[in-house]
């Protein structure tokens, strides 16, 4: 839903960046295969394992979706030497 949720994010630091990104290496050597996210703990806190982990979204960021119901009828799939989705209507 439109909104304003800067209020919930919490960025860390160039500092603190940098520290992760040389204990964990380049982001892109952890690939995100769903919808979750892939949170990097800080390195120097004692508390936490030291290993990347996946975790859901926040609820505010699964309102959307991927399309996912495609036996409904309401889109047509097309595969013939080129695919393309159309929109039929919606479902009564």
């Amino acid at each position: 839903m439109p909104g304003r949720y800067c209020y919930r994010l919490k960025p860390v630091s160039y500092g603190s960046a940098v520290r992760r990104w040389d204990y964990y290496g380049a982001i892109g050597s952890h690939k995100n295969c769903g919808f979750c996210l892939i949170l990097f703990p800080d390195p120097q806190d004692q508390c936490v394992r030291n290993q990347p982990y996946a975790v859901n979204l926040p609820h505010f960021m699964t309102w959307l979706r991927p399309w996912d119901d495609f036996a409904s009828g309401v889109v047509k799939v097309i595969t013939n030497d080129e695919a393309s989705l159309s929109f039929i209507g919606a479902k009564l």
